[in-house]
């Protein structure tokens, strides 16, 4: 995956770490890249914001000079599919799929981190289970950690 620098900058040390999320939502805003939320991925090393196909990161800077080092970067979103279980319904003679309300808590705050997520509405039967297909277009982190989660749930 190539990522392109878009914009750099740096910020002073007396911002603290319970305060450069706020910070990075802030600066993306004015940048004319907004994002949602920001946080800190450990994947990473850094607290980062997404949107559809940007990345704002903020990395901390040795103690001397001190501060943290700021970057907006593009990248090709990757699209994935994954199968959401489902509790099977029949209403008015049609089979509809169930979602687990914290699954779907999950996917509203997924969206917020910069996923672009679309959900089936009609469910299948795949080996046994019944299940709705999820596309997912995001950067690869968000992508593995929300697919991380849904398995975990199952």
């Amino acid at each position: 995956m190539q990522n392109n620098v878009i914009w750099t900058s740096k910020l002073p040390s007396h911002i603290h770490n319970e305060e450069i999320a706020a910070e990075l939502v802030r600066i993306s805003g004015e940048q004319g890249y907004p994002v949602q939320k920001a946080k800190l991925y450990k994947k990473l090393e850094k607290y980062a914001g997404f949107g559809n196909n940007y990345i704002i990161t903020a990395g901390k800077l040795p103690p001397v000079p001190g501060g943290w080092t700021v970057e907006i970067e593009s990248f090709e979103p990757e699209e994935r599919q994954v199968f959401l279980n489902v509790r099977l319904k029949e209403e008015n003679g049609k089979k509809t799929g169930e979602i687990n309300r914290l699954v779907l808590k999950m996917i509203d705050e997924y969206k917020k981190e910069g996923l672009e997520i679309e959900i089936e509405e009609e469910p299948k039967e795949f080996f046994g289970n019944w299940v709705r297909t999820m596309t997912m277009k995001g950067h690869p982190i968000v992508n593995d950690a929300l697919e991380d989660f849904i398995e975990n749930m199952r």
